[in-house]
């Protein structure tokens, strides 16, 4: 779910699904002076299970546009190993048939 406000974050603009859903009705502040300015923007709130998630600035210029999401790091884990020595040396050994 995201909320979403005016940039001062005085006025909620309303809670939607995703910010795509919104488009519809952040468009129609745009048209009516709601939302005005050269390059207007709102801020929006995400959130998962009432828990905050991420919050960032939406323009509009032309159409709207939504920062990149920031990715989460990757944390390499070691394998541990699971031959044993056994498999190990007689595949390393030739074999003497």
């Amino acid at each position: 779910m995201v909320e979403i406000f005016n940039i001062e974050r005085t006025k909620s603009l309303g809670c939607f699904v995703n910010f795509k859903s919104a488009k519809g009705t952040l468009n129609g502040l745009i048209a009516s002076g709601e939302l005005s300015g050269e390059n207007p923007a709102v801020l929006v709130c995400c959130y998962k299970n009432n828990e905050m998630q991420r919050e960032y600035i939406a323009t509009y210029y032309g159409k709207w546009h939504v920062p990149a999401s920031p990715k989460a790091p990757h944390i390499a884990q070691k394998i541990p190993s699971t031959t044993s020595s056994f498999f190990a040396s007689s595949c390393l050994s030739p074999s003497s048939e």
